[in-house]
């Protein structure tokens, strides 16, 4: 499953911002190392793999392009 949050959109995506994604983001890591689970299994270890490092010019959308956590 692939997970994240856009730093920057175009303006129909109001939501995509550097403030939320930094939000979604460090709130993401907090998860991961107080041990949450997910709501349907709490006591589950959660494993996480960083899907993109850095922004990628060449992918489709505004959104899509920045996704990145740099």
């Amino acid at each position: 499953m692939e997970t994240g949050w856009p730093s920057k959109s175009d303006k129909i995506e109001t939501r995509a911002s550097l403030e939320n994604a930094a939000a979604y983001n460090s709130n993401l890591i907090k998860r991961v190392l107080t041990g949450g689970g997910t709501p349907l299994q709490p006591q589950a270890n959660l494993t996480v793999f960083m899907f993109a490092l850095f922004n990628e010019n060449k992918k489709g959308g505004p959104s899509g392009r920045n996704y990145g956590l740099f």
